[in-house]
């Protein structure tokens, strides 16, 4: 009772993990010269989920381990001995040392950790742009299709004469490297030639969506003070320069190609997540990263110019840098689907049938509502944003269809490791391997992880962003000096371990950071907004599996006076995002705690909601 534990008559009640040290006296048998020797007998039955008996044979300790086969496999109790091994080893050489201190690894282990499970390395142009990338295709293919979108296209040398065309006005409102262009676009055409134009400029695009509430776009700009805005049938308010790309004086400057500025290490882009400061960090990428983006997965995906891509995310996240990038610099045709069409299963699959569609990337909650028989074109299909639905991927692998689960914070250039689905996974599919020229590296604390033990994924390699604009304190806490190769590492709050194939599984977040549908989600920014609402006292925000079986946001709210939950709904949507207002919301009369004080999330009721809109 004091320990708050949950009872189940499956499981023992006081613990399910025993280890036991048989010191008994140590008495000599004689048996009429009869030689006694000690038998190690295998358990048919496992009294607890793990029993560990360690015993002295002459000199020597041995130790012998029960488990539950459904709970572990073979080689998983061999690596926990090896590690225990480890950890007697180091304890014994260093009697001082505390136990968080203590690495379980050993040399071979080490190597196989830090090399051979590193071992990425791809040769690249590493001195070139993406605009450089992109001119050279457009050489290439000039009259290849490039961009799709309903009724309207553009074919590359199209894309590049009016990308150019946008480069020359931004160059004249004194866009030079490092320096900002917000963007505030419906998708169209419009948006990837405002992209390239950016980039063709020497500067960096920053994505806003039209539908953000006015202070939070205010918010951005402010912070990252672009030298002018693109829009496309959308309005803002505001001193800097608007470009109004739906104005047909934009198009009418030289379409030839710019001089380069331009230097690897320059910026790309700056994209908006959520923030524990209850405002939105804006990470910055490189050049560099984005380029190496494409050669991982240009390669591992085998994409040519003979793919169609869909294009389903919203550009203000960063899934549509694979999309954009990886497509239009092999050759390929990129094609666009409105924001409403897709949000609707039946016009996805009418979109890839009608435009033939051979490679996606969507969020398994997306993928879940679709079915794999409408979808005859799709040779290639990558599960990303959320951790994936190992029941729904498993049909998608049929027909010589690639699925792929994918991995990959914002910080380190949209995807870091893939795992090629088989179809015959347990309940947990692997994150995978890491890209070209990634490193993976788990650690509890500074201390690296063996196989098979859990701790935080940190990742290194030329995919790193810059940091976070104008938050130098916690670009340092995130962005630390790497152990184990020249450069810096970004410690990513997931946790995770290593497999003994070399592959990665996820295990979910150290801390409160949340993916529902793909969008990431900080939990304090949500609950910052909602204690600033006047009338409320104290609230929770936390993360449920609502009726419908997906994850959702459920807030609970205390105040001294009865509240109106569509005021509270009303107050959040001029500071918030839409996916990030609570869907389940309610008041109750205090915010229930455990014996320690922490937040005790079951004793929250549940909340019976109904559809608004």
């Amino acid at each position: 009772e004091a320990v708050e534990v949950r009872r189940d008559i499956s499981r023992n009640p006081l613990f399910d993990v025993m280890m036991a040290v048989q010191n008994n006296e140590d008495v000599p048998l004689k048996l009429n010269g009869l030689q006694i020797t000690t038998g190690v007998s295998e358990y048919e039955i496992a009294k607890f989920d793990l029993d560990i008996n360690i015993s002295k044979i002459g000199e020597v300790y041995e130790v012998g381990t029960a488990y539950c086969t459904d709970l572990y496999k073979a080689e998983t109790i061999q690596w926990l001995n090896c590690h225990y091994r480890e950890a007697l080893r180091r304890m014994s050489e260093n009697l001082d040392a505390k136990l968080e201190e203590l690495s379980l690894t050993g040399e071979a282990e080490y190597e196989k950790l830090v090399n051979e499970f590193n071992d990425t390395a791809a040769d690249y142009q590493k001195d070139k742009t993406v605009v450089e990338l992109f001119e050279e295709q457009v050489k290439k293919t000039p009259e290849n299709v490039a961009v799709v979108f309903e009724d309207t296209q553009l074919s590359y040398a199209e894309l590049n004469a009016k990308a150019n065309q946008l480069a020359r006005r931004l160059r004249k409102l004194g866009v030079r490297p490092d320096d900002f262009v917000a963007m505030l676009t419906e998708r169209s055409l419009e948006m990837i030639i405002g992209i390239y134009g950016i980039l063709k400029a020497d500067g960096a695009y920053v994505p806003m969506d039209p539908s953000y509430p006015e202070e939070r776009i205010r918010y951005m700009l402010n912070d990252c003070k672009p030298k002018a805005v693109l829009t496309y049938h959308a309005e803002i308010k505001t001193e800097l320069p608007v470009i109004d790309l739906a104005d047909s004086e934009v198009w009418t400057g030289a379409p030839r190609n710019l001089p380069h500025v331009n230097q690897p290490n320059d910026l790309a882009y700056c994209i908006y997540t959520s923030g524990t400061t209850g405002k939105p960090k804006g990470v910055m990428v490189e050049h560099r990263g984005l380029h190496n983006l494409t050669v991982a997965y240009t390669k591992r995906y085998e994409l040519s110019a003979k793919d169609t891509v869909l294009q389903a995310a919203n550009y203000i996240f960063d899934q549509s840098v694979w999309d954009i990038f990886n497509t239009l610099l092999i050759g390929g045709r990129l094609c666009l689907i409105s924001y409403d069409d897709v949000r609707n299963p039946e016009k996805i699959a009418k979109c890839c049938r009608d435009n033939q569609i051979t490679a996606a990337a969507l969020t398994p909650a997306l993928i879940a509502e679709l079915d794999p028989e409408e979808f005859e074109t799709l040779r290639m299909l990558e599960s990303g944003g959320e951790a994936a639905r190992e029941t729904i991927l498993k049909k998608w692998v049929q027909k010589n269809r690639k699925v792929f689960n994918t991995y990959g914070p914002t910080e380190n250039t949209v995807n870091s490791s893939s795992y090629l689905i088989k179809g015959d996974e347990g309940p947990r599919i692997p994150i995978g391997t890491p890209a070209s020229n990634i490193s993976f590296y788990i650690q509890q604390g500074e201390v690296l992880c063996g196989i098979g033990v859990p701790g935080e994924l940190c990742i290194a390699g030329d995919s790193l962003a810059r940091g976070y604009l104008n938050q130098p304190e916690l670009t340092a806490e995130k962005f630390v000096a790497c152990p184990y190769e020249d450069g810096k590492m970004y410690r990513t709050g997931d946790l995770a371990r290593w497999l003994p194939d070399g592959n990665i599984e996820y295990l979910g977040r150290i801390d409160e950071q949340v993916k529902i549908r793909g969008y990431r989600i900080e939990i304090k920014e949500i609950e910052k907004a909602i204690i600033k609402i006047e009338s409320v006292r104290d609230c929770a925000v936390i993360v449920r599996t609502d009726a419908n079986g997906e994850k959702a946001l459920y807030a609970y709210v205390v105040s001294d006076e009865e509240v109106s939950i569509s005021a509270i709904r009303d107050t959040l949507a001029q500071t918030l995002p839409e996916y990030m207002i609570p869907a389940y919301m309610t008041q109750i009369e205090k915010i229930p705690v455990t014996r320690n004080g922490k937040l005790d999330k079951r004793a929250l009721p549940e909340i019976e909601g109904k559809s608004e809109r």
